[in-house]
């Protein structure tokens, strides 16, 4: 049945649909923490991301609208002078009403003579959350007049730590626990205001996708090729490349491949946390006065007493104040010293691939696996064996012991081999005749030695012939361009004066334009006046014109170079 197609008339209306946004694809993204490069395929809004290697969240599927943000920064605005200047608690001390609120506690600690942890909650509890709400209004109008954003997000990604209401929440609670013995305490309308108001902050906190809203307000075409030039800004967490400054192309923060002295700098903040933690957990951290004796409690005292009264902030203190500082003191401790002392993992225990690495390594075109199954006399040699083969494992050839026993080269090992495209490496022991025929009729290498020092170099002998041959550029010369000419069915012809090197006319050359290659392409034609040459020295002037290349302006350099084929090393 032939096709029928409308047929246009003028007075008929024509409706085009068109594909108005890029269509969405896998890219390429580097985690933030681990700096593992792979390929993140296209999400849902409700979906989430993780780094195949660490395991960190590398991106988020939670999403508000920047309306609804804006309607709890609204909210959270309506809520803060109640929360701030209403009474919190109030106290019957001796007759005494004593009315507590936020603003004027930090007043007090102020006349005390404390300013500095004044300040810190005056800034944690205070200022941090009018940031917040003002951040999110300025995006909105922002966008709006088309201001300039960048800063706010920054900031945003930064704000998130010092938002500190629940911890003053907590506090709170616990202030409340030591002085009920001493005085009545009743709570306040501030202390409604507060809890609602630390309620919408954690709420927009965890549903303000700092990533996405990079995205809405200045999207970036994202990496749809594997290369080890691209880089992750800790600011934006776009991967990407540099640009002539060094910058993220997104936020503008500096990127690089690894912040400087970052070992060392962990290092001194360990230190200077040891040095902090035992004076911190034995030091007093609270005094009561009460009918002028006093009272000193150290963290751990005072969360015992706070148990025999509430069990729940007491656990939440010690998690918070003891548990945790502790644990990652111990866990940094370890890193660092693993680090310093290339500390290696036990090699015994085989190292396996998950399917993300595999898919990983197959996108970069770089993934090299040889599987060897190990056969020996005893127990002893095998394990030697085994080690040293694990140990010969690189970024580019992963070398996997699927299988080691002790005993004859069987059957068994031979269709393990054919299956798991594996080799077999025997030590002092030989195959039987039936697997010697099986491994003929099935392609598998069987290799038995007596010296193991043999086996290792055979097997990195192998790994080297896995490697394929990288191509690298080599610079053969110059060229100063002094005239551009436009000639019919010939196309830019550039005169110029060869000033470094040797020009030959099987050469590739890039155009360079202020240090930016403007285009790279083969040696269409060189010439010296009218005769074509193979190869021009520094210091003559030549004629020179490029495959498809019209874009050369007097002034631009001509490099000229050629590329050779390189045998990779492990």
């Amino acid at each position: 049945m032939p096709i029928k197609t409308p047929t246009i008339k003028p007075a008929k209306k024509l409706v085009v649909h068109a594909v108005s946004t890029p269509l969405p694809y896998a890219h390429y993204q580097r985690c933030t923490q681990c700096d593992m490069l792979f390929r993140l395929p296209v999400l849902k809004r409700n979906q989430s991301a993780w780094c195949p290697r660490c395991n960190a969240k590398v991106r988020d599927g939670r999403d508000w609208s920047l309306t609804r943000l804006g309607s709890m920064a609204v909210a959270m605005l309506l809520l803060m002078p109640f929360a701030w200047s209403e009474p919190l608690l109030r106290l019957h001390l001796l007759g005494v009403r004593i009315d507590a609120n936020v603003l004027q506690g930090i007043w007090q600690m102020t006349a005390q003579g404390d300013p500095l942890t004044a300040a810190m909650v005056l800034f944690c509890a205070v200022v941090a959350p009018v940031l917040l709400v003002v951040s999110i209004s300025y995006l909105w109008l922002g966008n709006v007049l088309g201001m300039n954003l960048r800063p706010v997000l920054l900031m945003l990604g930064k704000l998130k730590e010092w938002v500190m209401l629940d911890i003053y929440l907590v506090g709170i609670g616990v202030a409340s626990i030591k002085v009920q013995d001493y005085a009545f305490l009743q709570p306040g309308i501030g202390l409604v205001a507060f809890i609602s108001l630390t309620l919408l902050s954690i709420l927009t906190l965890i549903h303000m996708n700092v990533e996405e809203l990079w995205e809405r307000f200045y999207p970036e075409r994202p990496a749809t090729r594997a290369d080890n030039n691209l880089q992750v800004c800790t600011g934006c967490h776009y991967t990407g490349y540099r640009d002539a400054r060094g910058r993220c192309r997104r936020c503008h923060t500096p990127l690089h491949h690894r912040r400087p002295q970052s070992l060392q700098r962990s290092w001194a903040a360990l230190i200077a946390s040891l040095v902090f933690l035992l004076p911190a957990n034995l030091l007093p951290i609270s005094i009561i006065y009460v009918n002028g004796a006093r009272q000193e409690d150290t963290i751990l005292s005072g969360i015992i007493s706070l148990a025999s009264s509430n069990i729940a902030i007491a656990g939440v203190v010690f998690i918070a104040s003891i548990l945790v500082p502790f644990t990652k003191v111990i866990v940094l401790f370890t890193l660092l010293l693993s680090i310093q002392f290339k500390c290696e993992q036990g090699l015994r225990t085989q190292k396996r691939l998950s399917l993300d690495d595999i898919s990983h390594r197959i996108a970069l075109g770089s993934f090299k696996e040889l599987n060897i199954i190990v056969k020996g006399d005893t127990d002893g040699s095998i394990e030697a064996l085994s080690d040293s083969f694990i140990k010969l494992s690189t970024e580019k050839v992963q070398v996997n012991v699927i299988s080691k026993a002790v005993g004859q080269i069987s059957e068994n090992d031979v269709m393990l081999a054919s299956a798991s495209d594996a080799i077999i490496v025997g030590f002092q022991v030989r195959p039987s005749a039936d697997a010697r025929k099986l491994a003929d009729r099935e392609g598998v290498e069987i290799n038995t030695y007596s010296i193991i020092y043999d086996a290792i170099d055979d097997v990195k002998s192998a790994m080297i012939g896995m490697l394929d041959k990288v191509k690298k550029e080599i610079v053969t010369g110059e060229i100063e361009v002094k005239q551009v000419f436009k000639i019919s069915k010939v196309g830019t012809v550039a005169g110029g004066l060869v000033i470094e090197g040797k020009v030959h006319n099987k050469d590739k050359g890039r155009v360079v334009r202020d240090g930016i290659v403007v285009h790279t392409a083969p040696i269409d034609a060189l010439k010296r006046y009218k005769d074509d040459v193979k190869e021009v020295p520094a210091g003559m002037e030549c004629g020179i014109s490029l495959v498809n290349c019209n874009d050369i302006l007097e002034g631009d350099i001509i490099e000229t170079f050629t590329e050779i084929e390189v045998e990779q090393k492990l």
